[in-house]
């Protein structure tokens, strides 16, 4: 498993920490969750500050500046087809202001991924939205991928489609999402694949919320394997870590 992620570049962007959770007596068998003997370090959408994000440039690119796993994030098309996208609209990376569900992926194949922003001209403009299967080709041997879905529920069969036809061993693959729904969902099909829920937190009032007992119960009612959190020395420390 692996813990914490963070950006393979010079300047740590950003900090995340997974806590594994013993599973209660009413959960299928699971994943295993030992704990790593140290950090990992997971290309966050691939190496993103050296090619565009959620591309095959840049997932290749961070494993190999030394990644020991990539992340990327991914919908579905019109057509049901599972792409690397972090965005519901292509506007911001491509000259399509559609949304990814509006497109189907023979179109979204014609459409650049590459050539927008500071990434103008710099020799990426064909770079096209790859598929997970295609993303899931480009992961070495001994790395892995953590997958964020960033559709609802409906994407979940999709994916373990695509994730049961790879030759990728299902202890390098780590599902992820912000949807509580598609993690249960995920787990309720797959409970011996590993799937964790991400949640952030914002203060309201005086406190922040979530509170660790909220993010734990949360955690356990969805059957996830563990939480995945910003590392904010603000809301994470020794009181939230014991609970």
């Amino acid at each position: 498993m692996w813990s914490p992620e963070i950006d393979p570049v010079p300047s740590i962007q950003s900090l995340l920490l997974v806590f594994l959770l013993g599973p209660p007596s009413t959960m299928p068998e699971a994943p295993d969750r030992t704990p790593p003997s140290s950090p990992a370090i997971v290309a966050h959408r691939g190496a993103s500050e050296d090619a565009p994000e959620n591309t095959l440039a840049a997932f290749r690119l961070g494993f190999e500046q030394g990644a020991d796993a990539i992340e990327g994030d991914f919908r579905l098309t019109s057509d049901g087809v599972v792409v690397a996208m972090h965005d519901e609209t292509l506007a911001r990376t491509s000259t399509d202001p559609r949304k990814v569900s509006e497109i189907s992926h023979r179109t979204l194949s014609t459409l650049s991924v590459g050539d927008w922003g500071r990434w103008r001209g710099l020799g990426f403009e064909a770079e096209r939205a790859p598929t997970l299967a295609e993303v899931l080709e480009v992961v070495p041997d001994g790395r892995g991928i953590l997958i964020e879905l960033k559709d609802g529920p409906q994407i979940v069969p999709p994916v373990l489609a695509v994730l049961e036809a790879s030759s990728i061993p299902s202890d390098r693959v780590t599902i992820i999402a912000f949807d509580a729904d598609v993690v249960e969902t995920f787990k309720r099909i797959a409970p011996e694949r590993r799937a964790l829920w991400l949640t952030s937190f914002r203060r309201r009032g005086g406190d922040w919320s979530p509170a660790a007992s909220d993010v734990v119960a949360t955690a356990r009612r969805i059957h996830a394997d563990g939480v995945d959190v910003k590392a904010d020395a603000r809301v994470i420390d020794e009181g939230f870590v014991e609970t």
